[in-house]
């Protein structure tokens, strides 16, 4: 077996596919993952509350702090597999350079809005972690961490909409066609 190639299952993969399909879903992984910790901590808090007559008091501040991350891990993805919301109904009549052009604009526009709440959600993650202050009931996830998903998300949006903008420049100059499908998720991908 080469050192660049891995075994998987009987199957040899190069390794930067591997690195590839790994990040490709990467956003993907971590809000489900996210969603099933933020559905058990909700389902643990019913059940608490129904049998006792009471609830955690962390898990208000926690379930939060999840939807959070799960929302911008989620943002990201779509970005990523170029899932979200556009109005291709207009697009479709437009020819490809037009589409080109916008996917530009577009792009640009995730970057600069997305990178200014990072620039400007930085300062106040940092002053949440110089408080050292923790969720009340939990003893050690400190507060900061909830916040931290702001600068996080925004930053992967930054980078998954500069990767838009690289594959959708790379397919233009091969002549394919840039023109965005009406479908969620399927279909408008642009591979490099």
């Amino acid at each position: 077996m080469d050192t660049r190639t891995l075994e998987i299952g009987g199957t040899q993969i190069e390794f930067k596919d591997a690195v590839r399909r790994a990040t490709a879903h990467l956003e993907g992984l971590l809000a489900l993952a996210i969603l099933a910790v933020y559905t058990t901590i909700i389902t643990l808090d019913v059940i608490q509350r129904t049998l006792w007559g009471g609830s955690f008091t962390w898990s208000l501040d926690i379930v939060l702090g999840l939807f959070t991350w799960m929302t911008w891990l989620s943002a990201a993805f779509a970005v990523r597999h170029r899932s979200h919301l556009r109005f291709t109904l207009v697009r479709k009549q437009l020819s490809n350079r037009a589409n080109y052009v916008m996917y530009w604009l577009e792009y640009v526009a995730w970057i600069v809005v997305m990178g200014l709440v990072l620039r400007f959600s930085v300062p106040i993650f940092l002053d949440r972690w110089e408080t050292g202050r923790i969720v009340v009931g939990t003893g050690f996830v400190p507060s900061a961490l909830l916040y931290l998903s702001v600068p996080v998300g925004m930053g992967l949006i930054v980078l998954r909409a500069t990767e838009q903008i690289v594959r959708v420049r790379n397919a233009y100059r091969r002549g394919e066609d840039v023109t965005p499908t009406a479908s969620i998720g399927t279909g408008g991908e642009i591979d490099d």
